[in-house]
């Protein structure tokens, strides 16, 4: 079983955020996995037979997004899927949100949570470095933002499919100022990491909304193009073999990987943060006690 470490609120911006999980997927997609060796050809005819399409396929661990059709459920197609041997499993694409932050504060003097971590003392030891890139996947980050533009290190757009992960929502450019806003330049806010480059990775739309997939899509993104960091501001109450296997691959590949627990103030982390491969991280307040809407307990 593991805990959810617990920080100053600030800090938390850095990982998580705040918000309501929801159960809900994507109504006419399924994510499929075949079993090893099945491929071409027979994976063509099953799909055929089920009447499904292929939407996209998420190379790295062979997960296939297919379109359902119209007179069918998301259970019937799960279901019919799950029967066949051809077939090592058969979910829902699920929704995740972004955890919500509170809002983005232009002083250091209010940025209290720093001298609680004893940031400045950090400091003096050192300041970060040039080579550590944080992939922030949210929904992406204000690329000429003045206090941020020096900070982005490549990045992509699962939403919108391109290369260009700009921000339309606010929350991930918020989240990668807390990490590594440009520090002692006279403007803006201080970022924990003054050095730390940003790989933003938008997997939420303006909605602050995104699925299984597309986080998937962005972990394994993240975990081929350097990044040693991956920040997890969403999340969800419902787990999946997609996401667990996107966060193990990134694992794998020697990744840090850190979510928030949720804003509930629930006793159950949620997903992806309660995954045995991911740092999760809670809230405290000024006084160094559980803030109230902070999600905690076992995951």
């Amino acid at each position: 079983m593991k805990r959810a470490f617990l920080l100053a609120a600030g800090a938390f911006l850095f990982l998580a955020g705040a918000g309501n999980a929801r159960e809900n997927y994507v109504a006419d997609e399924v994510l499929v996995k075949f079993t090893r060796g099945v491929e071409g050809i027979r994976v063509q005819k099953l799909n055929s037979d089920m009447r499904c399409t292929v939407v996209e396929k998420i190379v790295r661990i062979n997960v296939f997004k297919l379109r359902i059709p119209p007179s069918a459920t998301v259970a019937d197609m799960i279901a019919l899927y799950t029967e066949n041997a051809d077939v090592e499993y058969a979910e829902p694409n699920y929704f995740v949100h972004a955890l919500s932050v509170i809002p983005d504060d232009p002083y250091y003097g209010l940025q209290w949570h720093l001298p609680k971590m004893e940031a400045e003392e950090a400091w003096g030891e050192t300041k970060g470095s040039r080579n550590v890139t944080v992939a922030v996947l949210d929904t992406g980050v204000d690329l000429t933002h003045s206090d941020l533009d020096e900070q982005i290190a490549g990045g992509y757009d699962f939403v919108n499919d391109d290369g260009e992960a700009d921000d339309d929502n606010g929350h991930g450019t918020h989240v990668a100022g807390t990490i590594s806003a440009e520090t002692n330049n006279g403007e803006g806010v201080a970022g924990i990491n003054w050095y730390a480059k940003i790989m933003p990775v938008k997997v939420l739309n303006e909605a602050g909304e995104g699925t299984h997939e597309t986080v998937a899509l962005g972990l394994i993104f993240a975990a081929d193009n350097g990044a040693r960091v991956i920040n997890l501001s969403l999340g969800g109450e419902e787990s999946s073999a997609v996401m667990s296997e996107a966060i193990n691959y990134a694992y794998g590949k020697g990744c840090v990987l850190v979510a928030g627990t949720g804003n509930s103030g629930a006793g159950e982390v949620i997903f992806p943060a309660r995954h045995e491969n991911v740092v999760a991280v809670g809230a405290s307040d000024e006084e160094d006690n559980r803030c109230n809407e902070s999600t905690w307990g076992e995951g």
